[in-house]
């Protein structure tokens, strides 16, 4: 789709008023500064084009709540995106973003922030000044370390930390009580970090793609809502046959670990019994 197609539906929302706009896969670049007549916009969805750059002027979109950017080529973010103060979504996955700025944390009504698939290598501290945050997506970046004080999001239910060089879990990542899913794919894990066995709210739990030879039985037994357990594509030879005493528990995904003949057939079993 041309520019022009994108226009002729920005001024029709212009005139309807309307508080949504898709350009998604419009191969827009630049970004249309027509937007930004847009004063009713609440939700925003520009995934799918060519954009580099987002000019100051988004800050005149007042009223905005969501921004899908998805699928661009972005390698920034202009101080001005932080002023949109009604901001709940922000969605950057899969572009070129070398840095999330500390004025992050001027989001103060942000619930999601998904920026897997960037070029970051590290989080500000003060991500943790965003109190109403549920999701955090940072799968796929070039992350060594996550903040000390990520533990004070305390409304977070989404952790997904898939594919980063992490050398390790800070500690305060225990705090995180009202966690459910977390994410540890494909971080090199030799055994599973003595913090998650604290987020006792886990409902799922991806641990696959690592380099994991046992499962804790006794601390993961304690996880007693986990629902869904990723443990494929490690160094597993067996499985404790108590994790089938785990009452919620109704998906475990154990396939290409080097596992004995027991282990295979209680979960195949278990397998056919849940599915």
């Amino acid at each position: 789709m041309s520019k022009p197609t994108a226009l002729s539906e920005i001024n029709a929302a212009s005139e309807s008023g309307s508080s949504v706009l898709n350009l998604n896969g419009h191969l827009l670049d630049p970004f249309p500064v027509e937007i930004f007549r847009l004063k009713s916009l609440q939700q925003l969805y520009l995934t799918d084009n060519h954009i580099r750059h987002i000019p100051l002027g988004i800050k005149a979109l007042t009223e905005l709540r969501e921004i899908y950017l998805n699928d661009n080529l972005l390698t920034s973010l202009p101080d001005d995106i932080f002023k949109l103060s009604k901001l709940r979504l922000l969605s950057l996955t899969n572009n070129q973003i070398t840095k999330l700025p500390v004025e992050i944390s001027k989001l103060k009504k942000l619930e999601i922030l998904r920026i897997g698939d960037n070029q970051l290598n590290e989080v500000p501290d003060d991500i943790s000044k965003l109190d109403k945050l549920r999701v955090l997506d940072l799968s796929r970046n070039h992350i060594n370390n996550l903040p000390t004080n990520i533990g004070e999001i305390r409304n977070l239910e989404v952790l997904y930390l898939t594919n980063n060089p992490l050398q390790r879990l800070p500690t305060g990542i225990s705090n995180l009580k009202k966690l459910q899913e977390l994410s540890l794919i494909g971080l090199g894990l030799d055994e599973i970090p003595a913090e998650v066995w604290a987020l006792k709210n886990l409902r799922m739990l991806f641990c696959s793609g690592n380099k994991l030879k046992q499962l804790p039985i006794n601390e993961l037994m304690a996880l007693k809502h986990l629902t869904l357990l990723f443990i494929a594509n490690n160094k597993l030879e067996s499985v404790p046959r108590d994790i089938l005493k785990m009452k919620n528990l109704h998906n475990i995904e154990w396939n290409n670990n080097p596992l004995n003949k027991e282990s295979i057939a209680f979960l195949t079993e278990f397998y056919k019994r849940t599915f």
